[in-house]
């Protein structure tokens, strides 16, 4: 599995690139988070200051599930 491989890179980083759209986006996040955890979140092109500080407030409310 690659988040298996990925995981164990020893990356600071890992991303995912947005041109598989928002959908794809998720489905990778998803496999990757039963890993290597999701600790950041950023924006793509275009991406505001305002949009990560509203993404950060929604974020921020959620819980992540037990690993």
């Amino acid at each position: 599995m690659f988040t298996v491989r990925l995981d164990k890179s020893e990356g600071d980083v890992i991303g995912v690139n947005c041109s598989l759209g928002p959908e794809n986006m998720l489905q990778c996040i998803e496999r990757m988070a039963r890993v290597s955890g999701v600790k950041v979140v950023g924006g793509c092109c275009g991406t505001t200051p305002a949009h990560i500080k509203a993404m950060r407030a929604a974020i921020k409310a959620l819980q992540p599930p037990p690993r």
